[in-house]
């Protein structure tokens, strides 16, 4: 079996030219690792941590928040666009830890756990990725994935 990832990564990036970088300052009090999912807020100023179950979303961070109330850093972030692919692990501890192919073209919700992000295939509500493939040779707990568009800061906006 393949390592499990701590957070997703790009599989494809379905723009020419690979994901588009762009730097954000972080919001206050933040404490989100590089690789976990972020967004911006309401005013399109802050990036911040997704939770579980959030259903908007920005793309990847690529550096750890520093956690300050002032002076906040700025993050860079590969922006997840409509068609990207991302390979992330399969949240572990429901009824349904792996993956099958019958889930394929489902759509299901984010699980953070201690600054992880992973999709979890025990709940069908509160969508924000689509199951495309399972990644071979990992007994169904990666797979691939892309992200609802209507889900998607880039597609929709603040």
């Amino acid at each position: 079996m393949a390592a499990l990832l701590s957070n997703p990564r790009f599989a494809h990036a379905a723009n020419q030219g690979g994901p588009l970088m762009r730097s954000f300052k972080e919001a206050s009090s933040q404490t989100f690792k590089s690789g976990q999912l972020v967004y911006l807020d309401s005013s399109g100023t802050a990036l911040t941590a997704m939770a579980d179950a959030e259903n908007v979303c920005l793309g990847i961070a690529k550096a750890d928040a520093i956690n300050v109330t002032t002076g906040h850093s700025y993050i860079p972030v590969e922006i997840i666009r409509p068609g990207d692919e991302l390979e992330i692990d399969v949240y572990l501890g429901g009824a349904d830890d792996d993956a099958a192919e019958t889930q394929l073209l489902q759509n299901f919700a984010l699980d953070v756990h201690s600054n992880e992000c992973k999709i979890d295939l025990n709940t069908t509500n509160d969508d924000l990725f689509t199951l495309q493939a399972i990644v071979p040779e990992t007994d169904g707990e990666t797979v691939i994935v892309t992200v609802l568009p209507s889900c998607l800061q880039y597609y929709v906006g603040y």
